[in-house]
């Protein structure tokens, strides 16, 4: 029995390894090479869609040339000169790009230094990837409990039948005390999402920094990263938690108040509709505000330990003045998250076709609808 344990730990000791030196190698010596390919493909496919446009509208040209009929050659010739725009205007974007792409070449190689880097911090500390799955479990279990707790004071209230809905369900009235229950309740929930978001950013942010400056004394930079959270900041990631949660609850009465009012005009004007859509766009819009905010003022905080307000104003007006790097570095690596999720689509869609396709067990059952 010991012998069948030790193999099995040799076999997953093994695995991790491997896995360790993947994403290494990956992040390390492909993150250069994978981000200028991207770069110069997108390039190729401007000046390859230029031409395909204008050489289409070089066919319609030609179309037009054959025929007598002058409103069917006009609505040709306007053709081949609306394609002709599409295609200056895909040159003129790929003119651009390739422009923009030498004068921000050290800010790409600076952008491609930092996900070399933090394929070194994920080798070093390769527990930070258990963050999100262990915050996201605890997110569901709050989000259960939420759901329990609205269900038990919903059905608190008193029960009743409208007869004039001619419906077999009934509904429930309220109270003041029971409403204002509730909706505590519900805000409360909006603030325990936040506060998950906070302190899972807060983690991932104060682990990298203690591995950057690689403090003394320290063997996990996870779990001093929590200490750090729940013994010295926790004020500060309730208080961002909070401006989060105020945010998302004016969101839900304003998507409230619009769904009843939908419901009592149906046929609104284009106006009151138009009004509601750039409402909510609004509202939308600062929810991100205020996303980016806190999640520049998180990393300040695990960086320089001061609270919420200094941090997230001196984290606004870092990210000002370099503005140019953060965009370049930001846009890059969603590049690569990008490319990483479709190559895992596709192996992932790969490998299921050869199951179905090559075992037996599988091939033999599968039958055509």
């Amino acid at each position: 029995m010991s012998t069948i344990s030790k193999k099995h730990k040799a076999i997953l000791l093994i695995f991790n390894r491997l896995g360790r030196l993947s994403l290494e190698v990956l992040m390390r010596f492909c993150a250069g090479p994978l981000i200028w390919t991207s770069i110069f493909l997108s390039l190729i496919f401007l000046a390859l869609l230029g031409t395909w446009l204008y050489s289409s509208s070089l066919k319609y040209d030609r179309e037009a040339a054959t025929i007598n009929d002058p409103a069917i050659k006009n609505a040709k010739l306007t053709e081949g000169r609306r394609w002709r725009i599409y295609a200056y205007i895909a040159w003129i974007i790929a003119v651009i790009s390739l422009i923009v792409t030498f004068c921000f070449c050290s800010r790409i190689r600076l952008a491609i230094a930092v996900l070399k880097a933090s394929a070194h911090f994920v080798q070093d500390t390769f527990s930070v990837v258990l963050v999100p799955p262990v915050m996201f479990v605890l997110l569901v279990l709050t989000f259960l409990y939420f759901i329990v707790i609205c269900l038990f004071l919903y059905s608190s209230g008193e029960a009743y039948h409208d007869e004039s809905h001619k419906t077999p369900f009934g509904s429930y009235r309220f109270d003041k005390k029971l409403r204002i229950m509730l909706l505590y309740h519900v805000f409360g929930g909006f603030w325990s999402l936040a506060l998950n978001v906070a302190l899972t950013e807060f983690i991932i942010a104060s682990a990298t920094i203690m591995w950057y400056f690689r403090e003394k004394g320290l063997s996990g930079y996870v779990i001093a990263s929590v200490f750090r959270a729940f013994r010295f900041h926790l004020g500060s990631l309730v208080f961002g938690s909070l401006l989060l949660a105020l945010v998302w609850a004016v969101r839900a009465i304003f998507e409230y108040f619009a769904e009843k009012a939908e419901e009592a005009a149906p046929d609104a004007s284009g106006l009151t509709r138009f009004l509601i859509t750039c409402m909510r766009s609004c509202l939308d819009c600062f929810n991100r505000l205020i996303r980016f905010l806190n999640r520049n003022a998180y990393i300040q905080i695990a960086l320089t330990g001061e609270n919420f307000c200094t941090s997230a104003r001196e984290s606004f007006f870092l990210v000002l003045r370099n503005s140019l790097r953060y965009a370049v570095t930001t846009g890059l690596g969603g590049i690569f998250i990008m490319v990483g999720r479709a190559f895992i689509a596709v192996l992932t869609t790969v490998i299921g076709y050869f199951i179905i396709t090559r075992v037996s067990a599988y091939s033999t059952k599968i039958v055509s609808p």
